[in-house]
């Protein structure tokens, strides 16, 4: 199981009000608005590798960062509860799940940022990035 694979996992495990938790594929299904909200899509957003520390080989830190795309209708509840409030939830409990959470060979989650990607077809749509680090060596 990749780190990807392994975040889709834990949010699976953690998160259960999510009808949907899948990755980038499914992330058109989100444009066209045929998804099962709530909905949590994870991907890879970018890498980075730092300086290599060795002389006569490579050992480097690599730091990853994973977006969080959380879908919800934009729409009021019955409870009165705005999209935006619903999403907001559902970040708290991705955030509960991931901070300090190490997936396999790598060190423990951190939350990087959110922000509104779009109000499209009837959902509302945030993503939340989060970054880990691995290690890299050949010698």
């Amino acid at each position: 199981m990749n780190t990807r694979q392994e975040i889709q996992a834990r949010i699976e495990g953690q998160c259960l009000d999510f009808k949907e938790v899948a990755g980038a594929a499914d992330y058109q299904a989100i444009l066209s608005g045929r998804i099962n909200a709530p909905g949590a899509y994870v991907f890879p957003d970018s890498q980075k590798a730092g300086e290599n520390t060795l002389v006569n080989g490579i050992s480097q830190r690599v730091t990853r960062l994973f977006g969080n795309t959380i879908a919800v209708r934009n729409v009021s509840g019955t409870r009165n509860v705005d999209s935006s409030d619903e999403n907001m939830d559902l970040c708290n409990k991705v955030r509960a799940a991931l901070l300090g959470w190490s997936p396999t060979d790598c060190e423990p989650m951190e939350y990087v940022d959110g922000q509104l990607t779009a109000i499209h077809n009837g959902f509302h749509l945030w993503m939340e990035r989060y970054r880990t680090a691995t290690h890299i060596r050949k010698v």
